[in-house]
């Protein structure tokens, strides 16, 4: 057996020797639920190679495939070993912040405890302070990180927190039976067949984009106007109408302008209409600023999608779930009502967001 094997399985049961001790540290929470199923298949992929290259040092001849087979074996539990300790970096990072970001933390969880509710979906979460906003899959359908940029506090909380609607989008996208759904795909295939010479680089940036799309359907939905306007507060690019031009590089992120017009036109059927002008006047200063780029915008750039492709990304996100979306204006309007459904949380942030008292 070349030394180059031996050398890295026992680097491998070393790191997993070292992981062991670290688990078994008090002061960092390393709950069983996320770590023993992440270690079982490890040791499991461990014995396997192990076996194999037992096996292989009795064959004579034929062994080319097969040592090729223990490589790759190796190589998948290098990523696996690679996700187990970058989950615990993770958690020991959420344990030290959670000194002096309790009460951030805390209104994550309450935002994401609300959300639970009207998608019907239940999991844990792990709030970090990181260097942007995102989602982390640990165990998907169980337990996810989000990282929060570094300068969220108790005050600017509210202006953030209408962006976690859209990375609990990306959670439920491992709840639903499909990716894409029938109608979505449809308006794609029709619109990408319009470009004969470039049919495929506009199919793909239509699906790259979906997800995107699908999680700001979500966000707008279960957050209202406020999501608009901390959406826009965010979204600022030198070329909000920038298309892509490459089927090899993955451009996921829709063009900003895009994504205004969508979360835009959700607000105008789904939302009573003072919802809908508040969002509207507040995002004044986007508006500006798409108008001041208008030069960028190439005369392909509506050509790429229609409202209908948007309108069925919105309707797929219903397919999903049912919005809470006249509790949540009644709780907007009515701020003394009984409600039924845990809106509390989210009304408050749209008051705080669109200055309404």
């Amino acid at each position: 057996m070349p030394e180059t094997v031996d050398h890295k399985l026992s680097e491998l049961e070393h790191r997993r020797d070292y992981i062991a001790d670290r688990l078994a540290d008090e002061t960092v929470p390393t709950p069983d639920n996320v770590f023993d199923p992440l270690l079982a298949d490890f040791d499991d992929l461990l014995d396997e190679i192990r076996y194999d290259i037992e096996t292989l040092a009795t064959l004579s001849d034929e062994t080319t495939d097969f040592y090729e087979e223990i490589c790759n074996d190796l190589r998948d539990a290098h990523s696996t070993l690679q996700k187990i300790e970058k989950i615990i970096s993770y958690y020991e990072l959420h344990t030290t912040q959670e000194t002096d970001s309790s009460a951030v933390f805390d209104n994550v969880r309450s935002i994401v405890d609300e959300l639970c509710h009207p998608l019907d979906i239940d999991f844990d979460i792990i709030p970090i302070h990181w260097n942007q906003t995102a989602l982390v899959r640990i165990i998907p359908k169980a337990v996810y990180g989000l990282w929060l940029p570094s300068n969220i506090s108790t005050e600017t909380f509210p202006e953030f927190a209408a962006l976690i609607g859209h990375e609990i989008g990306h959670v439920t996208m491992d709840y639903r039976d499909y990716y894409m759904s029938d109608t979505v795909k449809q308006e794609r295939r029709q619109i990408a067949s319009e470009f004969t010479d470039r049919e495929r680089i506009v199919a793909d940036a239509l699906e790259h984009w979906y997800e995107e799309l699908y999680c700001d359907t979500v966000g707008t939905l279960t957050f209202g106007p406020a999501y608009a306007v901390s959406l826009t507060r965010r979204l600022v690019s030198d070329n909000p109408y920038k298309l892509t031009y490459s089927v090899n590089r993955e451009q996921q992120h829709p063009p900003d302008a895009l994504r205004y017009r969508h979360v835009m036109n959700i607000l105008a059927d789904d939302y009573p209409d003072i919802f809908h002008r508040r969002a509207y006047e507040q995002t004044a200063t986007f508006r500006d600023h798409l108008d001041q780029l208008t030069s960028k915008q190439t005369p392909a750039y509506t050509d790429w999608w229609n409202d209908r492709f948007l309108n069925a990304v919105n309707e797929d996100a219903k397919q999903f779930f049912t919005p809470d979306i006249e509790q949540l204006a009644t709780a907007l309007t009515q701020p003394d009502a009984d409600m039924p459904y845990p809106v509390a949380s989210r009304a408050q942030v749209n008051r705080t967001v669109l200055e309404m008292g």
